[in-house]
This record gives structure tokens, C-alpha cells and sequence, in this order.
């Protein structure tokens, strides 16, 4: 945080992660290879990706003690539903009927696929619950991604 401090003299830092915060218990060490948790997470040094949650708590007062405000943490969906996640998918979406009244079939199966795939960044059970902090130098407002869900009025 001190480095993030040091390095922009005005701007933002968006920190993206699987955190925990002061309320909540950090989950267990675990390990990955080919999107499968694996058992040992010591067996195979390097063979594997060993993660563990971030203490989201720690990292906001380290960075307000380097002299950052900080927003959030809210979940990667709030954010990008707050930036206009359901706004692309309309357009992605009306962009596929399109192709299927033009019989652009190869079309209408790639934006289904680009759909399928962008909708796993929204769900909470995928990668919609990774946890996004904002850092932001002295006097900036806050970024639209943490304000909330557009098509929510919040």
C-alpha cells in the first residue's frame, strides 16, 4: 500500500481478490491445478496454485495510514453491474438477434459464447465473488464501480 501511495500522485488502485473481512473467517490454505481444489496443497511444490483469502480489513488500514481513501469491499458483481454490466449484455444481446435475422449463424454462436462467458464474472457462485477494494488519492470522488447498481437506482 505504501508503494501504491508512493507511485500515484493522483488517481486510483483497484485491488481484486478472494478477501474476508473483519466479521468473517478466513477460509482455509487450498491449492488448484486445472480449476481442480486439490487435497495436499504441500505435494508437488510448483506443480500447483496455492492460494489463501486476503485480510481485506488489514490492506484498507495500511492504505489509509499511507494516505489513501478507500472504497469497498463490494463483490467483482456489484461492481461491474454498478459500471453497466446489464447495459453491455442488452447490446450483446440485441447485437445476436441481429446476426440471427441476417442468418450470420457463426455470429450469433460467438456472442452467445462472449454472453455465456461474461455472465461467469456476475455470479456469486463463480468469479462474481471476488472482492474488489479501490484506493484513491486525497480528494477524489468515488469510482462509479463502487455506487451500486445502475439499474437500481442505489
Amino acid at each position: 500500500m505504501r508503494e501504491i501511495a508512493a507511485t500515484i500522485a493522483r488517481g486510483y488502485s483497484f485491488l481484486f481478490d478472494y478477501g474476508f473481512g473483519p466479521e468473517e473467517t478466513p477460509g482455509p490454505v487450498h491449492a488448484y491445478r486445472n480449476h481442480r481444489v486439490l487435497a495436499d496443497v504441500l505435494e508437488d511444490p510448483g506443480g500447483r496454485d496455492v492460494t489463501a483469502a486476503v485480510d481485506l480489513d488489514a490492506l484498507t488500514r495500511e492504505a489509509e495510514r499511507a494516505g489513501l481513501t478507500a472504497w469497498g469491499p463490494i463483490s467483482q458483481r456489484e461492481a461491474l453491474l454498478a459500471v453497466g454490466f446489464r447495459l453491455w449484455l442488452s447490446g450483446v444481446r440485441r447485437r445476436q438477434a441481429e446476426a440471427e435475422e441476417a442468418g450470420n449463424w457463426r455470429e450469433v454462436n460467438r456472442l452467445y459464447a462472449e454472453r455465456s462467458k461474461a455472465t461467469l464474472l456476475i455470479d456469486p457462485d463463480q468469479l462474481g465473488a471476488l472482492q474488489l477494494l479501490v484506493f484513491g488519492t486525497a480528494g477524489l470522488p468515488p469510482p462509479a464501480s463502487v455506487l451500486g447498481d445502475r439499474e437500481k437506482s442505489c
